[in-house]
């Protein structure tokens, strides 16, 4: 006869719906409260999950182009915060931040941009390009809002279920005001937030690049002098 095996187990997507239901089922299945309260209250768990936990899709470029004869260049619209600027005309050569003091302190003369200042929604450069340059911003974004009850959070499925934990504490704490119920949740949630950041397992993963020649009797990888023979 035949063994017949049980699929496996699929791993939960956390959708806002997902989240939503599993939130308020973790309250006692509290159908009284609203869903625009406990989408509300997801998407600021969301929030919270997003700017604690370092992860790749936090991550994004944007290359912009510079206009002869003005310092300003316009920020992407889902910018959060500057990573690195690079001058891709010039052999990706980076740019060097300076506070709003010293880009004030600068001369206004015209030339290869090599310093930059975050100001508003846009950075000013120093020296006034005079040409058409191509910047490349390496970013952290912004997240996107979850309002389709389909919707995915933008990051790795093994860190979502902290932002279940973080809904559950803040829907206990601000909507059924049970502090109870929101400090073992807000426990759950710090346990979930000590898995491994997608920056971490980057970290963990980098290996040292080296090329070399291997040839019997070789031990390691530092140089050392081919034996004599064939």
């Amino acid at each position: 006869a035949q063994t017949r095996q049980r699929p496996g187990a699929l791993m939960p997507s956390w959708t806002l719906s997902d989240l939503m239901s599993n939130a308020t089922a973790a309250l006692g299945n509290r159908v009284d409260i609203a869903a625009s309260t406990t989408s509300f209250w997801v998407n600021q768990a969301y929030e919270d999950v997003w700017n604690i936990l370092p992860h790749d899709q936090h991550e994004a470029i944007a290359v912009s182009s510079t206009t002869v004869n003005e310092d300003k260049l316009g920020l992407p619209s889902d910018f959060l915060s500057l990573i690195v600027l690079s001058n891709t005309s010039r052999s990706n050569a980076l740019l060097d931040p300076i506070n709003q003091d010293q880009i004030a302190a600068f001369s206004t003369s015209s030339g290869e941009p090599t310093h930059y200042a975050q100001f508003a929604s846009w950075l000013e450069l120093r020296p006034v390009p005079d040409s058409a340059y191509s910047l490349e911003l390496r970013y952290r974004k912004l997240r996107s809002e979850l309002t389709l009850t389909t919707d995915v959070p933008s990051i790795a499925t093994r860190l979502r279920p902290a932002i279940y934990h973080r809904a559950v504490a803040l829907l206990a704490q601000n909507v059924r005001l049970d502090t109870a119920t929101a400090g073992r949740a807000m426990g759950d949630f710090q346990q979930a937030l000590t898995l491994p950041s997608d920056h971490a397992l980057r970290t963990r993963d980098q290996h040292a690049l080296g090329c070399s020649l291997s040839w019997r009797g070789r031990t390691g990888r530092r140089k050392e002098k081919k034996p004599a023979g064939p």
